[in-house]
């Protein structure tokens, strides 16, 4: 879900073309960007890829023909995995979960109609991703050289702070989440770039970045605010308040200079308390983080016979297919510079 700010930002969205970011580090929010493989990646129908043994492959087809594309173009991927979920983030899982539910049931309904329209539209919305599902992503970045980190907690968190230390240039999510935990740069749309149909007509889909520094100009926030606002709004760890948009809020936290002074003078109650809105602040500001040196962050060699071995021989991928894919980044034309000469 993410903290919900877009309707604040539209001036400060820069369109930008993904060779703009040839030759420079993004780190990913891993969860994030399989969530979308494993909902997006499918049969014309809707029903999920999966191998001749059952197991889904959708979030395994996208991590791995997405991320060829993006280290085509000469992007340096990093992939950020969350760590133990914050206390905080227990509401929002069970939220999920029972969203989960109720389309399962419902697609067990469409089943007995026949309602293929219906089936599209709610299969995505069963599925989730499993720990088998995450060890297997791991284990295919593990033999294309690129790198991961395990998150102690939320992964965007731990991906921001490197923005925040200049270890990668930006963060890669959907959400905006990452401007609250301080990344210096946001970059949406970057795992969807492409031509996509959306209600029925084809468009192009390009990249867009944000940058924290413009943001606090434009509103005139510091950081310290721009979280404020965001749980007033409400986040994945809190509900935010009812009544209170991102307008509303952004006035509520420009007419005051401290956070208690906010919550007493407009008669705000927390569903979650007011000691644990100022621990999720907190976190905010002072995510949880591990020392990650430069050369935990760098592309090591492709190895091309074990990801056929795991996407063909274990997941019934077109080996044609794959190795088509993978002489987009192991096989340079004369005269140009190799991957390994940028990383």
């Amino acid at each position: 879900m993410g903290v919900k700010i877009k309707d604040l930002l539209n001036d400060v969205v820069h369109e930008i073309s993904i060779k703009d970011l040839a030759y420079k580090t993004i780190a990913f929010d891993a969860y994030n960007l399989l969530h979308q493989f494993l909902a997006s990646v499918r049969q014309y129908d809707g029903t999920p890829l999966m191998d001749s043994k059952g197991n889904l492959t959708g979030h395994l087809s996208g991590l791995f023909y997405r991320t060829v594309s993006l280290m085509e173009e000469g992007i340096r991927p990093v992939f950020v995995y969350d760590g133990k979920s914050p206390k905080w983030k227990e509401k929002t899982q069970k939220e999920r979960m029972q969203k989960r539910k109720e389309a399962e049931m419902e697609y067990e309904h469409a089943l007995e109609l026949e309602d293929q329209e219906l089936l599209k539209k709610l299969a995505p919305q069963k599925e989730h991703l499993t720990s088998a599902m995450i060890n297997e992503s791991k284990r295919l970045l593990s033999y294309m050289g690129v790198p991961y980190i395990d998150a102690p907690s939320e992964g965007e968190a731990l991906a921001s702070v490197l923005s925040r230390k200049n270890l990668v240039y930006a963060v890669a999510s959907q959400d905006y989440d990452s401007l609250l935990f301080g990344s210096t740069r946001l970059v949406r749309n970057l795992s969807i770039t492409g031509k996509r149909r959306i209600q029925g007509r084809e468009i192009e889909i390009e990249p867009e970045m944000l940058v924290l520094e413009e943001i606090q100009q434009k509103l005139n926030l510091s950081r310290e605010k721009l979280v404020w606002l965001g749980v007033l709004i409400g986040t994945d760890f809190n509900e935010g308040i009812s009544g209170i948009g991102p307008k509303k809020a952004y006035k509520l936290v420009t007419k005051y200079d401290t956070f208690n002074e906010l919550v007493e003078k407009e008669k705000i109650n927390f569903a979650e308390g007011y000691d644990t809105i100022l621990e999720i602040i907190d976190f905010y500001l002072n995510p949880e983080y591990v020392e990650v040196s430069i050369d935990a962050l760098q592309l090591k060699k492709i190895d091309s016979e074990n990801i056929v071995s795991f996407l063909c021989h274990e997941h019934d991928f077109s080996e044609e297919r794959v190795r088509k894919a993978l002489d987009k980044i192991t096989k340079i034309p004369k005269g140009q510079k190799t991957l390994d000469d940028f990383f």
